[in-house]
């Protein structure tokens, strides 16, 4: 078992073969998109010709490498004491993912985290029984949500926009500052998306997916504050592929309750629709009933969950 706080370029190569694997085996995303984005912004600039000799930097953050001889065969990530962990298909049932979830607690506890919370993506059996095994419990729920798409559906006609406001597209390079101030106003107290900086957003840019076209902002026409918005996102490969996913959607608090929300929901559902996808998805915390209730009334339905485990370092 290795750690490191960064990656050198031919083992975020591995990494992300390890990844893709792990992906295409369980139906599932291995890895949660904010580490997905570091990961593959490192990349990129590798691709690119960085001349960083290590990749994958990000400040806190720990690298776990498992290996089969020279290959990387399992991986975990950790920040803040969050972190995740992935292993090899071909090389599960071997304890390396109990391995990479006990140096996880090491570490966490050297960094002076009194405690871990690692996530386990579609609540698969195997991330189950280890949590069990090693005294993790559950603290969070995320679900998935899924709805078919279809340029023909009624539902999506019904695009009312109050008096006053207008959609228009995200602007990259300048529309960042006034995207992030709106942000934080919709998810004040959110454990990850509240706390989004420029960084984030950049790394965002790198992704294959990104298209500008597909970022919703609603701005209010007098003083064109901008007061939601609905980023979509339509995956090109992997799990996801083809299907279009309410990436992130945001109201401000001062627009509650006025149906900007349903607005922007369908207006990005169309977005998806003509866009050749045929499903939307979209992941919700369960507590979030406010949020859930419209998604029910657009015909979404839970599909599969991730969940968070937590226990003492």
């Amino acid at each position: 078992m290795a750690k490191t706080e960064s990656l050198r370029p031919e083992q975020l190569s591995q990494v992300l073969q390890v990844v893709e694997a792990a992906s295409a085996t369980d139906g599932v995303t291995a890895l949660s998109d904010s580490t997905l984005s570091q990961l593959n912004s490192s990349a990129k600039d590798n691709f690119e010709g960085s001349t960083k000799d290590n990749v994958g930097e990000d400040a806190g953050s720990i690298h776990l490498l498992s290996h089969s001889g020279d290959e990387i065969v399992g991986y975990g990530y950790l920040a803040a004491g969050v972190g995740e962990l992935v292993v090899h298909p071909t090389y599960r049932r071997r304890g390396l993912g109990r391995q990479l979830a006990e140096e996880a607690i090491a570490a966490a506890k050297h960094r002076g985290a009194g405690e871990l919370r690692l996530w386990a993506h579609g609540q698969l059996p195997g991330a189950v029984r280890l949590a069990e095994v090693l005294g993790f419990w559950p603290v969070r729920t995320l679900w998935q949500l899924r709805r078919p798409l279809s340029v023909e559906s009624t539902q999506l006609d019904e695009l009312k926009v109050a008096a006053g406001i207008r959609l228009r597209r995200f602007q990259p390079g300048s529309d960042e500052d006034v995207w992030l101030a709106l942000n934080r106003r919709a998810f004040a107290g959110h454990p990850e998306q509240g706390r989004w900086e420029l960084s984030d957003v950049i790394a965002r840019y790198n992704e294959p997916w990104f298209d500008a076209e597909g970022f919703l902002l609603a701005e209010r026409v007098a003083d064109q504050r901008l007061l939601g918005f609905h980023w979509t996102k339509i995956s090109r490969d992997g799990p996801h592929r083809g299907v279009g996913e309410v990436y992130v959607l945001g109201v401000d608090p001062q627009a509650h309750g006025t149906g900007l929300g349903r607005a922007l929901l369908v207006a990005g559902l169309r977005y998806l629709a003509h866009h050749g996808c045929v499903q939307a998805m979209l992941y919700l915390d369960a507590d979030n009933t406010a949020a859930a209730r419209l998604y029910y009334k657009l015909d979404f339905t839970k599909t599969d969950i991730d969940v968070q485990y937590a226990r003492s370092t």
